[in-house]
């Protein structure tokens, strides 16, 4: 990032209350916590804070210029844009970065569920052979993107960026800050849909992203989801369409799947236009996991990568971040997968475990799926009944909508205990794990089932008579 004050006030349409319209901006925060000399504080308000409340103590630790909503006479020697939003004006300053890098290609990802996961995958295979911007971590909101996108910089070649979003209006105006090249659409599913009002309102909210391209922006789309299939009769358009999936009519697919033990799959990757059938080991828990690998071998295409050299990066991809990242502690296999859980990734989760060959037991812990609205007793019973069907040998539930997972899973005939605390069900699972068994961990992030992995890890096994 190198602009000047000039540059942000033509971004933002803000005006100079005091300072030199030539200085420079390198960099940007909005955090007075890790703020570093000379950068540019831009002052966000949120339902708890006010970064306005922090201007003296950012221009004490060094920031050389501020953006706020209103002037402060007694801040002197330091570069004061006034704008009337200045989250509007963050997104501003970042797309007028992103003009300036706009012959480099860049692909962004949005959906439902297994965005981070994709978007890791497609580092892995795009990152050797480019040189790569990709979202960090989770800055994949209307503060995160822009952030990234004051990184982009001349070496840079391809970027890939993750978009989020937790209400109407979010993609739309990543979107339009982002300006993508290519757009992947990975589904359209029940994730957060309580924030949406219905299922309609979360499509509407997802095809936000589509409304507004270049129409020269190419699409990256899942040929197998119903909502996605229909994202693409309304919007797509004249685009050029890559598509993905399992069924016959994808472009890029996998054919001939079969499970690894003791966990992961076999399968044959086959890319348009390219005859060779490549095969690949991939080393993921759940069948989903498949989807994200083909999304991310379309992006790979994109950006010009190889097919050999997709099915091979594939091979070596191994998950983080407690995305179905698969563990073996004291002789269990645990299934870290509590990063979030929206119904469609907990059921396919479910139904994942019976193609994790372990000589032992099957348990899971279940909790509460958050933000699904009217319907989530729907959803928690489907969760239940996906329980049941998967042949656990025991299910524990913990929290209040756990109990609905609980009251369905029993009535399909599984054995579950719902218990009060992580601490509690960490006690049963010492009673009851032995060496070979597997466990699956999965519930909302807010649900802090990590409490439950690190009390595992932290202690040995209780010994069995």
């Amino acid at each position: 990032m190198d602009i000047s004050v000039n540059d942000a006030i033509t971004a933002t349409g803000g005006k100079l209350f005091s300072g030199n319209l030539n200085a420079s901006i390198r960099s940007v925060s909005t955090d007075t916590r890790t703020i570093e000399p000379g950068q540019c504080f831009v002052a966000l308000k949120g339902e708890n804070f006010d970064g306005h409340d922090y201007l003296a103590e950012a221009v004490v630790r060094g920031a050389a210029t501020v953006v706020a909503a209103h002037s402060y006479p007694d801040l002197p020697n330091v570069n004061q844009i006034i704008v009337p939003d200045t989250l509007k004006a963050l997104g501003d300053m970042a797309a007028f970065c992103r003009n300036r890098h706009k012959r480099t290609p860049l692909a962004a990802i949005v959906g439902s569920s297994g965005k981070t996961t994709a978007k890791e995958m497609a580092a892995r295979i795009v990152g050797p052979s480019h040189s790569l911007l990709v979202t960090r971590g989770n800055l994949n909101n209307l503060i995160g993107v822009p952030h990234m996108l004051f990184e982009l910089s001349p070496r840079n070649n391809a970027v890939i960026l993750e978009l989020g979003m937790n209400q109407a209006g979010e993609l739309q105006r990543l979107t339009e800050i982002s300006s993508p090249d290519c757009l992947i659409l990975l589904n359209i599913l029940n994730a957060h849909v309580g924030n949406f009002g219905s299922q309609e309102g979360l499509y509407q909210a997802k095809c936000d992203s589509l409304r507004d391209l270049r129409p020269d922006t190419q699409l990256i789309m899942n040929a197998d989801d119903p909502l996605s299939i229909r994202a693409r009769k309304e919007f797509a358009g004249d685009r050029k369409v890559t598509t993905f999936g399992l069924g016959p009519d994808a472009e890029i697919t996998a054919r001939n799947i079969e499970p690894l033990e003791p966990y992961g799959y076999r399968f044959t990757l086959s890319v348009a236009n390219d005859e060779t059938a490549l095969p690949v080991e991939m080393r993921m828990f759940g069948r989903h996991n498949i989807y994200n690998a083909l999304a991310a071998a379309a992006i790979g295409r994109f950006f010009g990568v190889s097919a050999a050299a997709i099915a091979l990066h594939l091979c070596e991809f191994r998950p983080g971040s407690s995305r179905s990242e698969v563990e073996e502690l004291h002789g269990w296999h645990i299934i870290k997968d509590y990063y979030n859980a929206s119904p469609a990734a907990v059921e396919s989760a479910l139904r994942s475990l019976r193609e994790f060959h372990v000589p032992g037991k099957r348990y899971a812990v279940l909790a509460d799926m958050l933000e699904l609205g009217p319907d989530e007793a729907m959803y928690h019973k489907r969760a239940g009944e996906a329980a049941a069907e998967a042949g656990l040998d025991l299910l524990i539930t913990l929290g209040q909508r756990g109990l609905m997972i609980a009251d369905a899973a029993k009535a399909n005939g599984a054995r579950v205990e719902s218990l009060g605390t992580a601490e509690e069900a960490v006690a049963r699972l010492r009673e009851i794990l032995h060496p070979g068994d597997l466990l699956l961990i999965k519930g909302s992030r807010l649900m802090k089932l990590e409490r439950i992995y690190d009390l595992l890890k932290g202690g040995s096994p209780t010994p069995h008579s």
